[in-house]
């Protein structure tokens, strides 16, 4: 069983699509809960836009990012 603490972090987990533009910027694409619809996604994407530049990337928990200061 899942402590409410553990529950609440798997819940914060999310998969976001990028486009990179350049090696220091990217724009978000999409947003998924789950690592397979976002290999769904992608591989639609590179199928549509071959050139296209998109990766995944995993976006940490708000709690992660203001420990780190992301």
């Amino acid at each position: 069983m899942l402590t409410n603490y553990a529950f609440h972090h798997l819940c914060l987990l999310v998969v976001k699509l990028v486009k990179t533009v350049v090696i220091t910027q990217s724009h978000t694409v999409a947003r998924f809960a789950n690592r397979q619809d976002a290999d769904d996604h992608l591989r639609f994407l590179r199928r549509t836009i071959p050139n296209g530049g998109f990766e995944i990337m995993f976006e940490p928990p708000d709690d992660v990012k203001k420990d780190f200061n992301i």
